[in-house]
């Protein structure tokens, strides 16, 4: 049952992730035909920046998954139901304290970031809505960590598959009727109910549905649950924050233009990343659910070839981004949304370590002995905000990511292979150094074949795209075959029959 799960979890992540990629895609095109490129920026800037006063829930929805477990494993409801009482009161809490902040410091923040005149009103009303759609929605975000430590990820993935449908349609809608930026707010507003609203059937109705009792709140929690969850708030705070930070740079030192330009330049790497994060994702509830029923060993050699094909899909998803990014941008945006090619061969190595620590950060999870790993991050969110300052000043739009780099491979990408690996119990670097320098070497061929075609082809559209993507299958080919290999050593298909 739990290996079944873990596919259908697996399946379903992939149809979300192809329709949030189609999704995400169209709204891209019809955002970038229908408004001025400020206004676009204007988007990326107030969903970027509202990002950061959801981090003030100190990572508390993101740490339940962990949370939950034990209680889920006992099948204890009386437990469960204790859990859900205190973290939707906590939450709530949480929600009118993030409204109140955000809508007192719309005005100020706006101003500071120099928002040009003619889009004010706009930029507020944005503001406002966002702000006070996350507000609504803080309580219910109790909710999803029940379904990840029941490894029913599946469930929250077609509620999100029907979402972000509903989403663009009512997006596309709004903006025909000359609604503007505000049609996303709009559309996010029945997005996030829907979402919501399929929480609330997965967690209360079914066969395993949470049977609700009336228990005292279990004060007894606070203390294990806030000092687990500040440790999550420091590694939200270096993902989510970190990419709303690079926002703000850009747009106080080079404008919404830039970050309009650096967000559609960044889209096709970023969808990469999510779709490649998928197959480990999917396992990490069937990871932790041995670990709490003291029965890890099982898990080790699986993760170990996860990670490995995780590192090949890394490579081949920026190597594809390199070749095909300026043919698709040029064709499905505008060519001047393009940032050149230098930004996205940087965005693919930042992908490469991103994903590696992502990997390695569930290690950190399982124990909840995270004091060092908390100090290790919050450093490198310090590092990348000073010096994504100061390599924007010198740079341009390729200082962000040259930043990235930097603090991943001074030091925190090497916690994670080290400290990591060996809560673990695995070699990280003697596990994948095969996939690492296989996958250099396509990367690299994938460079020699941008520089060739861009100096003898000429096409554009649907032509270029085409032909600069079978250029990059081609040299991808070697990951493709060893991605095989792993799959047939691992006895996949044999997997499959056991999960159908």
């Amino acid at each position: 049952m739990s290996l079944r799960r873990t596919t259908w979890t697996a399946a379903t992540s992939y149809a979300a992730m192809g329709s949030g990629m189609i999704t995400s895609l169209l709204l891209v095109r019809v955002a970038t035909q229908t408004l001025s490129p400020e206004e676009f920026g204007l988007w990326s800037f107030c969903f970027g920046t509202v990002g950061y006063f959801l981090l003030m829930d100190f990572g508390v929805t993101n740490s339940l998954g962990r949370m939950f477990a034990d209680a889920v494993v006992q099948r204890d409801h009386a437990e469960m139901s204790g859990w859900l009482y205190l973290t939707m009161s906590i939450l709530a809490v949480q929600a009118v304290f993030i409204l109140a902040i955000g809508l007192l410091s719309r005005d100020a923040l706006l101003t500071w970031f120099a928002i040009p005149p003619h889009l004010l009103p706009d930029a507020k009303r944005l503001w406002t809505w966002l702000i006070f759609i996350q507000a609504c929605a803080m309580p219910l975000r109790a909710l999803p960590g029940f379904l990840y430590a029941q490894n029913r990820v599946y469930q929250s993935n077609i509620f999100t598959i029907l979402s972000s449908w509903i989403n663009l349609a009512l997006f596309w809608w709004w903006i025909g009727k000359g609604a503007g930026v505000q049609s996303y707010a709009y559309a996010a507003c029945f997005g996030t109910a829907i979402i919501q609203g399929g929480y609330l059937i997965s967690i209360f109705i079914g066969k395993e549905r949470l049977r609700l009792q009336f228990v005292p709140l279990p004060i007894r929690h606070l203390r294990g649950l806030f000092t687990y969850s500040f440790a999550i708030f420091i590694q939200s705070l270096t993902t989510q924050a970190a990419a709303a930070t690079q926002g703000m740079i850009l747009t106080k030192l080079l404008g919404l233009d830039a970050v309009a330009t650096f967000g559609v330049t960044a889209r096709l790497p970023n969808l990469f990343g999510q779709l490649i994060w998928k197959p480990y994702d999917a396992c990490v509830p069937r990871w932790m659910l041995r670990y709490c029923a003291n029965d890890f060993e099982k898990s080790r050699q699986e993760i170990i070839a996860i990670m490995r094909l995780t590192v090949l899909a890394v490579f081949a998803g920026a190597g594809i981004a390199l070749l095909v990014n300026s043919q698709f941008i040029g064709w499905w945006t505008k060519p001047g949304y393009f940032g050149g090619n230098l930004l996205t061969f940087l965005l693919g190595l930042t992908l490469l370590t991103s994903t590696l620590q992502h990997c390695l950060s569930f290690a950190f999870h399982l124990n909840r002995k995270m004091t060092l790993y908390t100090i290790v991050l919050f450093l490198g969110f310090l590092g990348e905000l000073g010096l994504g300052i100061v390599f924007v000043n010198w740079f341009g739009l390729i200082g962000i990511p040259a930043a990235t780099l930097c603090v991943a491979l001074a030091f925190v990408l090497w916690f994670h292979v080290v400290a990591g690996g060996g809560i673990f119990g695995i070699n990280v670097l003697g596990s994948i150094y095969k996939e690492l320098l296989g996958g250099g070497t396509c990367l690299f061929a994938c460079f020699l074949a941008l520089i060739v075609m861009n100096s003898y082809l000429s096409y554009q559209g649907p032509i270029g795209i085409l032909l600069y993507g079978i250029a990059s299958l081609g040299c991808c080919l070697p990951l493709i075959y060893r991605g095989g290999s792993i799959l047939k050593d691992m006895g996949f298909s044999r997997l499959i029959t056991r999960a159908e």
